[in-house]
């Protein structure tokens, strides 16, 4: 069987077999690996970054001017800065949060690092927080989330060569099934680098090339892109070198059997430019040269045909139905006639279901029982009416010792309306909008208060439904405001069983139209979950970011797979809050009010995983 890709703009590999392509892992998964550049890097959140560095204990003290989003202690960062040689490869380090701004991490002592503050700044990639102006980013969203990310390996600010010298650190020690990267060669063309010549960029290309193709991965290979007026780089002698370079690339791609060669340098050039310059307002005002989010976009959608025929398998695990959460899955256990002998539990649950080999999860154990909660694998079936497992903790004592109502259930799913088929029963909706949310389902204005939309809980657009969506039609929109959904009880509906080590992330679906895209822009996909514990909030995001005076982040009608990071739950004794949001930021030249944004939410999870 072959797999056409029309949309790959000028590549000649147009198929291939069913052979050539990546088999699906086991957890049904491709193990992807991000390489490159920042082209690459900024699939997370990269920030500039000032540090100190103390000799004698090797603690490096990191501050973020722009915050750390909810970073938590024991997360791992990565950093690097380029004016010292100990760091030139990024470091993976493990944070220890100190304040929203501020975190702290161990380096080895015989770093070549000054005793005090580092000269100029460094940078830190946050692997908590996806950047909507990745154009990884959007590929994952747009197709469906087919990847997991095992690392992103690319840097910032890398040479062609300097990508090649991190290969054994950042690359070779993972197991992964797709290697992706745009290809790195703008940082070569820098007086800072070198300004290389055309050759020696050639040949490290190839060499890169090579390692890509003796991984025996399915490599994905995007093209090198502009600049825009006003990047030290805008001169035509430059861009010319960028058009030779992409040749070359491209047919190394087209050589080998499991290269795919994604042509960005075709979405983001502007034909009219005489210097070979980017197209206006597809790159980042701050720096003309990495994505904005409407560039990211682009360049994903033109991508998101050749990827989906090039992994056909999908993986969505989002909820189909109201059982796909742990309230409706579970059943009642019969505190009194449960037993622990010998480290076998015997649990009494009347027409539980269950079966030998199942994993469940257990709630609502109290005192000396509450060991026996979390993950269980049943070991028995004796009757239809009880089930064992096994408890190799010290602790003696049974269910039985516990007061209140335990439960068991095989949907690991917390949030109890996944579907959002119970309708208008305790949802709520915040003014200035108006209408009714699904239950479970508060619609707000997160930020601002300008913002206003009519609510509604239609039913799910596909076909067949899949249940309903909680519908947002915002006529009114002010730069800058972030609208969308929280669930409600944030104190009490997802965090009574949440405790230090435990591992979530959350799932959503989201639906944009729009009856003039001009007249309602969007700067932001905002997606994130956050919990406060003993006090400190904090968060992973599944998308975020937006840049000042970008209007047209959305231009079209766009179904959207959003899931968050992997948190695990600090050291903390307690977990007072647990809440996800899921909401649009509204840009600039908003009107006028007979338009119509309409933003639809359905099949939400928020998923225990340990």
């Amino acid at each position: 069987m072959g797999y056409s890709f029309p949309n790959v703009i000028g590549s000649t590999q147009t198929a291939f077999n069913a052979s050539q392509l990546p088999t699906v892992r086991a957890d049904n998964s491709y193990r992807l690996l991000i390489n490159g550049d920042s082209m690459s890097d900024m699939y997370n959140v990269v920030n500039s970054v000032t540090a100190t560095f103390d000799r004698n204990s090797g603690i490096l003290t990191v501050t973020d001017a722009a915050g750390n989003a909810g970073l938590a202690t024991g997360a791992p960062v990565y950093f690097w800065h380029k004016a010292y040689a100990s760091t030139l490869k990024q470091q993976r380090v493990i944070a220890n949060r100190v304040s929203s701004t501020v975190f702290t991490c161990q380096l080895p002592i015989n770093y070549d690092l000054p005793n005090g503050a580092l000269t100029s700044t460094g940078l830190v990639r946050y692997p908590h927080r996806i950047n909507d102006m990745s154009w990884i980013a959007w590929l994952q969203m747009l197709c469906g989330q087919p990847f997991t990310i095992v690392n992103n390996s690319a840097q910032s600010g890398d040479t062609v060569q300097q990508v090649i010298n991190r290969w054994d650190n950042d690359v070779a020690p993972y197991d992964f099934d797709v290697l992706l990267m745009q290809m790195p060669g703008i940082n070569d063309q820098l007086t800072i680098n070198g300004s290389l010549s055309e050759t020696t960029t050639t040949a490290a290309i190839y060499q890169l090339l090579d390692l890509c193709a003796n991984t025996g991965a399915f490599c994905i290979i995007a093209s090198i892109t502009p600049v825009f007026t006003g990047e030290v780089r805008a001169t035509a002698a430059i861009m010319q070198r960028v058009q030779r370079l992409n040749q070359k690339i491209k047919a190394y791609c087209q050589r080998k059997p499991r290269f795919l060669f994604l042509d960005h340098y075709r979405q983001i050039i502007n034909p009219s430019s005489a210097t070979g310059l980017a197209t206006s307002g597809l790159l980042k005002a701050a720096d003309n040269i990495h994505y904005n989010v409407p560039g990211a976009r682009k360049v994903a959608a033109a991508d998101q045909a050749a990827i989906q025929a090039a992994f056909p398998s999908t993986f969505d695990t989002r909820p189909l139905n109201q059982l796909d959460c742990f309230t409706n899955s579970a059943v009642s256990v019969t505190n009194a006639t449960t037993t622990r002998i010998s480290g076998v539990v015997t649990v009494t649950a009347t027409a539980h279901g269950f079966r030998a080999g199942e994993r469940v999860r257990i709630i609502g154990a109290t005192g000396v029982s509450a060991d026996i909660n979390g993950f269980q694998t049943i070991a028995t079936v004796p009757t239809a009416n009880t089930f064992t497992f096994l408890s190799t903790t010290a602790n003696p004592a049974d269910f039985s010792a516990s007061t209140g109502t335990i439960t068991v259930g095989q949907s690991f799913n917390l949030y109890p309306n996944p579907v959002l088929t119970t309708a208008n029963s305790g949802g709520t909706v915040a003014g200035p909008h108006t209408g009714t949310a699904a239950q479970y389902v508060g619609v707000t204005n997160i930020s601002g208060s300008t913002n206003v939309a009519a609510c509604s809980v239609v039913a799910h657009p596909s076909s067949p439904s899949i249940g309903n969506v909680q519908q947002l039609a915002i006529t009114t929109g002010s730069n800058g405001d972030l609208t969308g959904i929280q669930n409600t009880a944030v104190t009490s509906l997802l965090n009574g069983t949440m405790a230090a080590g435990q591992k979530f992330f959350v799932e959503a679906e989201m639906f944009l139209s729009s009856t003039n895209w001009a007249s309602t822009p969007i700067s932001e996909i905002n997606f994130t979950f956050a919990i406060v514990a003993d006090g400190t909030t904090y968060e992973v995001r599944g998308s975020e970011f937006n840049e000042s005076g970008v209007s047209a982040g959305i231009t079209t009608s766009t179904t959207l797979y959003l899931k968050t990071p992997e948190m695990t739950i600090p050291p903390c004794l307690a977990v007072s809050q647990a809440y996800f949001t899921i909401a649009v930021r509204t840009a600039a030249s908003w009107g006028p009010a007979t338009e119509t944004l309409t933003v639809q939410v359905g099949r939400i999870a928020v998923w225990q995983t340990a």
